[in-house]
């Protein structure tokens, strides 16, 4: 009887275990968080060397986040709707680094698109995750 319900315990650790192996996984992967981040950057506030002539190089960023659980990305439409939501939200960021730390030239359209441009792995991944989701469960 002991030995059994040593086997029993056994087996609800390894279960609670794989369980939590399985959340941790799903939270390292970008593609199941049903999240993307983008990232405007312009180098200002956060020291990050120095030049050759001894002044300090710095960068600024703003990351907004963009939430796609309501999607499902193997529907092509609505993978396209998360793309427009990204080139949104880096226009957003960049407008928002623009009132921070105005240029005085115009750089906003050059940030946004490297803001969405940095952001598009992180949505292909996720389109790509939910059509082979889609492909193994049909």
């Amino acid at each position: 009887m002991t030995k059994l319900m040593n086997t029993a315990k056994r087996g609800v650790l390894l279960a609670l275990g794989a369980m939590f192996a399985g959340t941790a996984a799903i939270a390292a992967n970008p593609a199941v968080t049903g999240e993307v981040t983008v990232q405007a950057e312009r180098p200002t506030a956060h020291v990050v060397g120095r030049a050759q002539n001894g002044a300090p190089v710095v960068s600024v960023e703003v990351q907004h986040r963009v939430l796609y659980s309501d999607l499902d990305l193997s529907i092509p439409s609505n993978a396209k709707v998360l793309k427009t939501r990204v080139r949104d939200a880096a226009r957003g960021a960049c407008a928002d680094l623009n009132t921070l730390y105005p240029l005085t030239t115009n750089g906003s359209d050059d940030c946004s698109q490297k803001s969405e441009e940095k952001a598009m792995p992180q949505v292909l991944s996720a389109i790509a995750a939910a059509q082979a989701n889609k492909i193994a469960t049909d």
